[in-house]
């Protein structure tokens, strides 16, 4: 299986330097990549699917 990273062609770390400097693409791509990375740290702890996806919604957007 690739790494998430790889989808792009551009590291994680480039992404996540670009969006902190307000790419919102880059932010978007990283987001579109670690999704279900953070779905899955959510499920530790919120089973219900529409809380955990809500929940992973605010995070991202508390991110950005």
């Amino acid at each position: 299986m690739p790494r998430p990273e790889a989808h792009v062609g551009f590291a994680d770390d480039d992404l996540a330097r670009r969006a902190a400097n307000g790419d919102a693409q880059a932010f978007a791509e990283l987001a579109r990549c670690h999704r279900r990375l953070l779905d899955a740290a959510c499920a530790t702890v919120c089973p219900n699917r529409e809380d955990r996806e809500d929940a992973v919604q605010q995070a991202l957007v508390d991110i950005w």
